[in-house]
């Protein structure tokens, strides 16, 4: 009877050698996921804000909001794509276009008045 206990204890043991990476896998997916879905709000709430009146949002911001749509949409873009191919190659060819699309929306944003 130990002898079955053992053998199942290996089994068991094996089983939950897999399940960690396939739970960081899954976790990873996720994290993507809520990327987008944030991303998807940040879009909506950025394409409203000359709606809802708020009083330091001037009529310079029309001229920013095409560039911050892009960096946000490219960001969903990206993150939908490590979705189905979560490589660290890929990662590293995307995080830095993603940054200067970034930081390009800042940069003009910040000249757009003058």
């Amino acid at each position: 009877m130990s002898g079955n206990n053992h053998q199942n204890d290996k089994t068991s043991e094996a089983s939950n050698e897999k399940k960690p990476s396939q739970r960081r896998v899954k976790s990873k997916k996720m994290e993507y996921l809520g990327a987008i879905i944030g991303n998807f709000v940040l879009l909506y709430i950025v394409n409203h804000l000359m709606q809802w009146h708020i009083p330091f949002i001037t009529e310079n911001f029309y001229k920013v909001l095409p560039y911050m749509n892009w960096s946000i949409g490219a960001s969903i873009v990206v993150n939908i794509l490590y979705i189905f191919f979560d490589q660290k190659f890929i990662r590293l060819g995307t995080v830095p276009v993603l940054n200067i699309l970034s930081l390009l929306s800042v940069f003009i944003s910040t000249f757009a008045h003058k």
